[in-house]
């Protein structure tokens, strides 16, 4: 649990916290091995299962087949597996592309929800002694999936990694993705098991989180 700025103890049910999405950027960041794709996975199932289309960018190399028949048990899983959408870029410059051709791809397959997992990846091992074109690039991309989110009034979400600087942890990409993400989860091990929690949030406060671990059925909530 989390205290708030008021001082009080503030707890919120997993699923209240992460549903319904609300139809701008979201990004949940942390280091690896932390439940972000999970999440993003449980989501999508969500999705799929109230047959809506998702497009999984899977830049991270994460999303798992298994996992989500892991998921559902013998239930659905055809149809869920129908319903979701993956692209697998594997240059920044292959990423730049997916996310100049959005608009059109969500128009013509009916998206309902978009999953960057993670943004971040191929940006870090573009950075150099052109870091600030870099930026500039990813700031253009974070702008296009802000217009695809306002113009087709649905979610986007993307995964970001984390940085030790200054003896702090940060945010890769720093002011770039805070400008651009309206909601910011940030997501890490606990010793129960995982923790979510609110950095930014249209509606929440910050602080407000809650712990879960991982079960084959997706994600439980420890109260």
């Amino acid at each position: 649990m989390f205290e708030s700025i008021l001082g009080k103890t503030l707890k919120t049910p997993l699923f209240n916290l992460i549903e319904p999405i609300p139809k701008i950027v979201t990004t949940y960041y942390g280091k690896p091995s932390t439940g972000k794709t999970n999440i993003l996975l449980s989501l999508s199932v969500n999705y799929a299962q109230q047959g809506k289309k998702v497009l999984f960018v899977d830049v991270d190399g994460g999303f798992s087949i298994a996992r989500i028949k892991q998921m559902l048990g013998k239930n659905d899983v055809e149809s869920v597996l129908n319903n979701i959408y993956v692209a697998s870029p594997r240059t920044f410059e292959e990423q730049m592309r997916e996310i100049k051709n959005l608009r059109k791809t969500v128009e013509r397959d009916q998206i309902s929800l978009v999953i960057i997992d993670s943004i971040i990846l191929l940006y870090r091992l573009e950075l150099g002694e052109n870091f600030q074109d870099i930026n500039r690039e990813l700031g253009k991309q974070l702008a296009g999936l802000c217009d695809v989110a306002r113009t087709f009034k649905i979610p986007v979400i993307v995964t970001n990694q984390v940085r030790e600087w200054n003896n702090k942890e940060e945010m890769v990409g720093g002011d770039i993705l805070k400008y651009w993400s309206k909601i910011i989860f940030k997501v890490e091990k606990t010793n129960k098991a995982y923790n979510i929690s609110v950095l930014r949030h249209i509606t929440l406060p910050q602080g407000v989180g809650c712990d879960f671990r991982i079960v084959d059925a997706g994600l439980e909530e420890i109260v």
